[in-house]
C-alpha cells in the first residue's frame, strides 16, 4: 500500500523539505478478510493502512497517512498536504480543480494572490498559478530533464531515499522504534 499511494506523499515531503533524517510508523491490516466481486471471501495478504512520522533537521516533522480502507473521491480531505508554519498554512491539493493551492495567512495578505474563504476559514488567499493540465506539464518538465541529462528532483538518489523511507515505515512498525535514515 506504501508503494501505491504512501510513495507519492512521501516524494512530496522531500521535494518540499529535502532529505529526511529518520522513520517512524505503523502499518497493518484494519481488513483481515476480504469478499470477491463473486461473493468468496479470501484473507488479506497485504496490509491496507498506514501512519508514519518522518523527521528533518532544525525539527520539522512531517506526517503521512496512507490507507486503501476510506472511501476516495479526490476531495481535498483525501488527496490534501498542508504544511503549517509559524505565521500560517499552505494548503496543496492537485486534484482540485479551483483550489489547487491556497495560503492561510492571518497575519498579513499574501502578495499577489485573492482573498478567499477555504475551509470556512477567512485570511486565506489563493496564488495565481500557470493555467493548464499540470499533469501535462510535469510529464513535459519530465521528458525535458531526460532530454537534457538533468533529472533534478527525479535523481535517482532521491527515489533511493524515498524507497528506503517506506522500507524503514515497514521495519518501525516491526519493531516499535524509529529509524535513521542512511540515503540522503
Amino acid at each position: 500500500m506504501l508503494a501505491d499511494l504512501g510513495i507519492y506523499l512521501i516524494s512530496q515531503l522531500t521535494y518540499l523539505f529535502g532529505p529526511a533524517e529518520r522513520v517512524s510508523g505503523r502499518v497493518n491490516t484494519v481488513f483481515p478478510e476480504r469478499t470477491s466481486l463473486t461473493g468468496e471471501t479470501f484473507a488479506a495478504t497485504v496490509d491496507d493502512n498506514a501512519t508514519a512520522i518522518l523527521e528533518w533537521p532544525d525539527q520539522i516533522l512531517g506526517t503521512i497517512r496512507a490507507n486503501w480502507c476510506s472511501a476516495s473521491d479526490h476531495r481535498h480531505v483525501i488527496c490534501q498536504t498542508r504544511i503549517y508554519g509559524t505565521k500560517g498554512t499552505i494548503f496543496i491539493n492537485p486534484a482540485s480543480k479551483t483550489n489547487r493551492l491556497v495560503v492561510y495567512s492571518p497575519e498579513s495578505p499574501v502578495t499577489g494572490a485573492s482573498p478567499v474563504e477555504y475551509d470556512g476559514m477567512s485570511d486565506c488567499y489563493l496564488p495565481t498559478l500557470p493555467p493548464g493540465d499540470s499533469d501535462v506539464g510535469i510529464m513535459r518538465a519530465f521528458a525535458e530533464e531526460i532530454d537534457s541529462g538533468d533529472v533534478g528532483g527525479a535523481s535517482a538518489s532521491r527515489q533511493r531515499h524515498v524507497i528506503e523511507i517506506i522500507d524503514k515505515i515497514y521495519a518501525s512498525s516491526s519493531s516499535g522504534a524509529a529509524m535513521m535514515l542512511e540515503t540522503r
